[in-house]
């Protein structure tokens, strides 16, 4: 699996000021790469990857397969800033049919899990913890990765932010939050993860289909 250090900003918008950013940025930036993401994601019964700071995720965004693990680096996320030891694997967009609560069980011998999220996991087997769909709009300045991101959480909540990918996070936040400042975009830091959001709902199931 490819491991990488991702450190993002996740900054929270109104629907308006995300609708109005979008407009902004293609016209700064060029046109966006529109990507329809369906997550879902995976832990032990007991919830032992959480404890451990570790998620397990598989997405299928354009009818691409992806399996992304994570493990929080650090205390946590103030301001903002989300720091994360990152592992991902392009997977068989076939595997997506076992992304169920039926198929859950069979997933951990099908996957390329990294060590840590096997040493975790232990014998347990997977269970479906939950999932969303999430719209993103993707904008590339020098080497960072702007991320616009539409969040339906099942008709529960409906979020919208801004994700910044960046090797520098705090000269990326001083720059995009004078932009944004200067073009009227309200923002506030957002300090929970999409994973944790949906964790804090009544009912974190996964949508249909």
């Amino acid at each position: 699996m490819d491991q990488h250090r991702e450190t993002e900003l996740k900054w929270e918008l109104s629907p308006a000021d995300h609708d109005r950013l979008a407009m902004l940025l293609a016209r700064e930036l060029g046109a966006a790469h529109r990507l329809d993401q369906h997550n879902r994601f995976f832990d032990a019964a007991d919830g032992r990857l959480r404890r451990h700071g570790l998620s397990l995720r598989l997405r299928l965004e354009n009818q691409r397969l992806v399996i992304t693990c994570k493990r929080r680096v650090g205390d946590g996320e103030a301001g903002g800033v989300h720091d994360h030891d990152e592992w991902e694997e392009i997977l068989d967009p076939a595997l997506w049919a076992l992304a169920d609560v039926a198929g859950a069980s069979r997933l951990a011998a099908r996957l390329p899990l990294p060590e840590p999220i096997r040493l975790a996991l232990g014998a347990a087997p997977l269970v479906l913890v939950g999932g969303f769909a999430n719209r993103r709009d993707e904008f590339h300045h020098h080497d960072e990765l702007l991320c616009l991101d539409r969040t339906d959480f099942n008709g529960q909540r409906l979020d919208h932010e801004l994700e910044i990918e960046t090797p520098r996070p705090v000269e990326t936040a001083a720059y995009w939050q004078q932009r944004l400042a200067g073009w009227g975009i309200a923002h506030r830091p957002q300090p929970l993860t999409k994973f944790a959001r949906l964790l804090a709902l009544p009912s974190p199931r996964p949508p249909a289909g």
